[in-house]
């Protein structure tokens, strides 16, 4: 029934403060009380969490067809008049100001405004007797009888206009290959289909493309989960149109995290809290920021909100090199072009990345003023064995030229047939070297000065000298406050003063690999790794052909080592180890701030890859056995670290972003 012409009727335009409502002169329509509860309660729905309304605006108004002013790609629209509300809505803990459409009954709310989704969305946990998932705090689950087919979407029902998740039960269908590949021929016509990714460790394959959804293009992540060796099975269909899928991939990935198979008994009402990290850790460590790389993504997050979301949305491409500014307002990492250039981005922890520059020089992380104002970086120069210092603020602008260091270039490009090695040449550098830059307080630059992660020195752009701490020196890591520098001298470990550049040696009876600060400055932390009995070799020349196909390499020798994680106190010369287990090596060491904790990456050994070989496994099957970077938790005191995912190139911010304040409400004139 097409509504009443109001045109002739004043516009009344009202800053509505919380608990004041002034209702412009429209009769025959819902009362503005429910108009406004009913919005509310789908932007609650599409933020998938609670929030406080801290004020608003509406505007009446009418529309030419039933986009009601904000179109969606891909979908038709009714013509004819639509009258309705514009509103504007400020809500706590985020400074965006959201703009959504109504029509005058509130029976139909679009949004128009993209969510920000820098703020964490809370979730809550479904359980049945299958399995269990987490899901936004404010949407809705509908499961079948037989709990054959489970819908998780804003209202709990499949509608097309919203993000979604449908989680299927398959019987007798095989193994991942094969339930991915059904669940794409029933999605119908696909478009741009990415190769399926294994998911962590598990026998899980995931795959993204475009298909259809009612009337609507939605861009699809679709994850099958054999169950046991019977051919049954889970598919969880993660799906949103185009236009939102981007804001919805870091929680589509979190919520694939959460999955797991039931062990226990559910709860009355088929959901349970969503277990959340306690006790002082939990309290300490809720506020800092913490990033990594997930799936080859940046994901920004906290130790209590894993993996968190998705800074960067192209899994094809390596990133690393990530660091926070002093302050933890913006994160830098470095991202590897298909064309094998690096270039430097910067974040603002939580919008779309800065470029700042392309190519910059291999391996070398940005470095961060002692304040977080500016930025510096490094470029090739045009000069063979030179490279370019280039500082920018935060955004990109203002960029300016300090001058060139030399720089010894030359190296062969590393590259490794064993699995284990290469992600720890990830992790860490060229032969497990990372690379130094770092921006002193009397802004003086600590760089290293070879390709191959050897040789430190510090510049000074004042008067372009240089001071040489020493070509034997390596896995170099920065006091917190900048004063002191820890590194290898080969054997030995050294403590550099950053004024004179004097050093002094540090007895300790272990060759360490990774270096680490406490965040006092009076602890750091290093780690070692020795064999772990006799390596496994596949070298029977009737297994040649096979190795070179499916391992790469004949032959091919795998390394199990032991590896461990020692404390060292400088003001007592006392070494205590923390942990000790079986892998290949460590990779990184992020110090939480607060003494809270550690956070390390830990390289498995390929010794089950190279057993399921040697046992004639299937490739399928082999795949899944080779070796993930692993991040794991070690609390104080604790002997027993937490897997919290699989996942590399952990770091803290050490330091609790301020909040954005909340902006004023806009009064439409």
């Amino acid at each position: 029934m097409k509504q009443p012409n109001l045109k002739l009727l004043p516009i009344l335009v009202c800053l509505l403060i919380v608990g004041i409502l002034m209702p412009p002169t429209v009769h025959a329509q819902t009362p503005l009380e429910t108009v406004l509860q009913r919005v509310k309660d789908y932007f609650a729905q599409q933020l998938g969490r609670n929030y406080t309304l801290v004020n608003y605006t509406y505007q009446l108004t009418t529309w030419q067809d039933s986009s009601l002013g904000c179109p969606q790609a891909g979908v038709s629209y009714v013509q004819g008049e639509v009258q309705g509300y514009i509103w504007q809505f400020t809500i706590d803990q985020d400074p965006t100001t959201y703009e959504l459409h109504s029509d005058v009954n509130g029976n139909t709310v679009v949004l128009c405004t993209p969510i920000n989704r820098t703020v964490a969305i809370g979730y809550r946990s479904y359980q049945n007797t299958a399995f269990m998932i987490d899901y936004p705090e404010t949407w809705q689950v509908a499961a079948s009888e037989d709990l054959s087919l489970v819908i998780i979407s804003p209202d709990g029902t499949k509608n097309c206009a919203n993000p979604l998740i449908e989680i299927q039960h398959k019987v007798g269908v095989g193994n991942a290959d094969l339930l991915l590949n059904e669940a794409i021929r029933e999605a119908g016509f696909v478009e741009d289909l990415q190769a399926p990714n294994a998911i962590g460790a598990s026998t899980a394959l995931t795959a993204q493309y475009k298909a259809i959804c009612g009337e609507v293009v939605h861009q699809f992540r679709t994850t099958a989960i054999p169950v046991g060796v019977e051919g049954d099975g889970y598919v969880i269909l993660q799906s949103a149109p185009l236009e939102q899928y981007e804001g919805w991939a870091g929680n589509f990935l979190a919520i694939l995290d959460s999955f797991e198979f039931s062990t226990g008994q559910v709860a009355a009402d088929d959901t349970g809290v969503t277990p959340v990290p306690t006790g002082n850790t939990a309290q300490l460590l809720a506020g800092y920021p913490f990033a990594h790389v997930f799936a080859n993504d940046v994901y920004l997050g906290s130790y209590v909100y894993l993996p968190g979301y998705g800074v960067t949305n192209n899994a094809r491409r390596d990133r690393r090199g990530l660091n926070f500014s002093p302050n933890a307002q913006y994160l830098a990492y470095f991202e590897l072009l298909e064309n094998g250039n690096q270039r430097l981005e910067v974040s603002d922890t939580g919008k779309r990345s800065v470029i700042f520059a392309n190519p910059v020089a291999t391996n070398f992380p940005a470095s961060w003023s002692i304040t977080g104002e500016r930025i510096a970086y490094l470029t090739p120069a045009d000069q063979v064995g030179l490279l370019t210092v280039s500082t920018a603020l935060p955004n990109g602008d203002d960029k300016q030229t300090l001058g060139t260091v030399p720089f010894t270039e030359g190296c062969e490009v590393e590259t490794s047939p064993y699995v284990a090695e290469r992600l720890y040449q990830r992790e860490t550098g060229p032969y497990g070297n990372p690379f130094s830059f770092d921006w002193l307080p009397d802004n003086r630059f600590l760089y290293t000065t070879s390709c191959a992660g050897e040789g430190l020195a510090i510049w000074n752009p004042t008067d372009n000298t240089s001071l040489n701490l020493g070509s034997d020196l390596r896995h170099a890591v920065l006091s917190p406050d900048r004063q002191q520098l820890l590194a290898l001298a080969g054997n030995q470990t050294v403590l550099i003063n950053m004024m004179n550049g004097e050093r002094t040696e540090i007895a300790m009876l272990d060759t360490p690999d990774q270096l680490a600060w406490a965040a006092n400055s009076s602890k750091f932390y290093y780690t070692t790794y020795a064999p772990s009995g006799e390596p496994f070799e596949v070298s029977d020349p009737t297994l040649q052909e096979r190795a070179e196909e499916q391992l790469g390499i004949f032959p091919y020798l795998s390394v199990l080592n032991t590896v461990s994680i020692i404390e060292y106190d400088l003001s007592n010369g006392t070494a205590i180890p923390i942990w000790q287990g079986q892998g290949y090596a460590i990779g990184k060491l992020a110090v939480a701030p607060n003494q809270a904790g550690i956070v390390f990456s830990l390289i498995p050994s390929d010794r089950d890859m190279i057993l399921g070989f040697a046992q004639n496994v299937d490739t399928t099957q082999l795949r899944f056995a080779m070796p993930e970077t692993k991040l794991y938790f070690l609390a104080p005191g604790s002997t027993e670290p937490s897997l919290i995912a699989i996942s590399s190139q952990p770091t803290f911010g050490q330091a609790i972003p301020s909040a954005a304040p909340p902006q004023p409400p806009t009064v439409p004139q």
